[in-house]
């Protein structure tokens, strides 16, 4: 069935169909609505449950960690929910000592993020695990003390935005989102901005 007419959350493509034909984004639809032939986003199968952008960290993300760690965050470890091929755990631990976990859905991601953390030499400093990160309640979330890191699209962060509110509520130090905010934290903006292409909230410690 076609859908009416909307504007893609991430490119603001005027969309007719299931699939955004400018930048081929699904993001807004639910999982169930996605026919088997709609294009991936950005080589993502969105219908089996990814919610992170196929993407490597970008220059924001390294300028997040450094925010983060300015706010003496790093220090108390980071948990990087869809951790992808490992980048932000591994320059965490490698440029500032971080003890880092990873959350991923795909298998062969974890695998290449622990090769990747082995070849760094911060194996000793880095962990990551094969699991669906929204089925992480706000009580997990929360044994982070130092930094909760995301890089995922704005319908996942909107998902996961109460988790993290509540996660700031009870000991987290701060939540670091790349590229894009996460609803209902604007008040707790500590650094970062769109222009910069990150978002830190601070926590109530």
């Amino acid at each position: 069935a076609r859908m009416n007419v909307r504007s893609c959350p991430l490119c603001s493509g005027e969309v007719r169909d299931d699939a955004c034909p400018k930048c081929g984004s699904i993001e807004g639809l639910e999982r169930e609505d996605v026919r088997p032939s709609a294009p991936r986003l950005f080589s993502y199968k969105w219908g089996e449950g990814f919610v992170s952008p196929f993407l490597e960290a970008t220059p924001s993300a390294s300028d997040m960690l450094e925010a983060l760690d300015a706010h003496g965050a790093l220090s108390g470890g980071l948990l990087d929910l869809g951790s992808g091929s490992g980048n932000l755990c591994i320059e965490a631990a490698a440029r500032f000592g971080a003890v880092a976990r990873g959350v991923e859905l795909d298998p062969a991601l974890v695998a290449a993020a622990r090769e990747r953390a082995a070849q760094a030499s911060v194996s000793h400093l880095c962990s990551f695990e094969v699991r669906d990160l929204c089925e992480m309640d706000a009580d997990e979330l929360a044994q982070t003390k130092g930094a909760i890191v995301l890089f995922l699209l704005p319908n996942a962060l909107s998902r996961l935005a109460l988790r993290l509110e509540q996660a700031l509520s009870s000991g987290t130090r701060c939540v670091g989102s790349v590229r894009w905010p996460v609803p209902g934290l604007e008040g707790r903006v500590v650094a970062g901005d769109a222009e910069r292409g990150f978002f830190v909230y601070g926590g109530d410690g």
